[in-house]
């Protein structure tokens, strides 16, 4: 496994579909997953939906293009998965390590009282963080 000696990082399995494994890694800060955390908090349709835009994902890569996926920041190479959820669509930012690993630093639901620019920064705060502790090119 890579990574084996980098404590901030979290490594899942998700059976989609009882078909294929996948890799996704989450974000760390001190110890806490703000993405599992930020998923564990929706109700079970929501999760659904983002097991679903995840297999997407992994069959398609960044290859999956819009509606679901965006590159927001080419600089540092962030990118947005946008997954329509009734009146509030649910974000994630992440970007490639690898074109198989994908490395997700935040995830919001979209409401009337959510600053998506500060949403915006949070996420590319967390990219720059994680390169630099990790010894990644910007």
């Amino acid at each position: 496994m890579p990574f084996s000696n980098i404590t901030y990082i979290a490594y899942i399995k998700i059976l989609v579909y009882n078909k294929y494994m996948m890799d996704i890694i989450f974000y760390s800060e001190l110890g806490q997953f703000p993405v599992v955390n930020f998923i564990d908090s929706l109700n079970s349709g929501e999760k659904a939906e983002i097991i679903r835009y995840f297999d997407l994902l992994e069959e398609f890569g960044l290859d999956l293009g819009t509606p679901y996926i965006k590159k927001v920041n080419s600089k540092y190479d962030l990118w947005q998965m946008r997954i329509p959820y009734g009146e509030n669509d649910l974000y994630f930012f992440f970007f490639p390590l690898n074109m198989s690993e994908f490395i997700f630093t935040h995830g919001i639901k979209k409401t009337p009282q959510v600053d998506f620019v500060y949403e915006f920064k949070t996420a590319l705060k967390r990219l720059v963080d994680f390169r630099g502790r990790e010894g990644v090119e910007q």
